[in-house]
């Protein structure tokens, strides 16, 4: 970069979110996609800026999981929204969310 007169700067505004080998919460949500759509849901990480990585560092023994509607080309003019994703998102998190209680 040097070379061609350019700067590097490295923001890091999100801190990591370490995976968690046990999670109850991750294994409800699992269980319950198992019984909505009759199969286990796709389970992994992701190299992303999460909140999940700013609320984690506040609060350490909280379970937390991360998931959302489909969407693409974020944080471009061209950004999309599946609706359809974000009511079976709904849908799902009113299941989730009975589960628990």
């Amino acid at each position: 970069m040097e070379y061609i007169g350019g700067i590097i700067c490295l923001n890091e505004d999100y801190p990591s979110w370490e995976y968690v080998r046990y999670s109850k919460l991750r294994e409800t949500m699992s269980e319950v996609y198992r019984e909505m759509y009759g199969e286990l849901p796709k389970i992994c990480t992701v190299h992303i800026g999460l909140e999940c990585g700013i609320l984690s560092e506040k609060l350490p023994n909280v379970d937390m999981v991360s998931f959302g509607p489909d969407i693409e080309n974020v944080h471009t003019t061209d950004e999309r929204i599946s609706i359809s994703s974000v009511e079976r998102c709904w849908r799902y998190l009113l299941q989730v969310l009975k589960k628990l209680k």
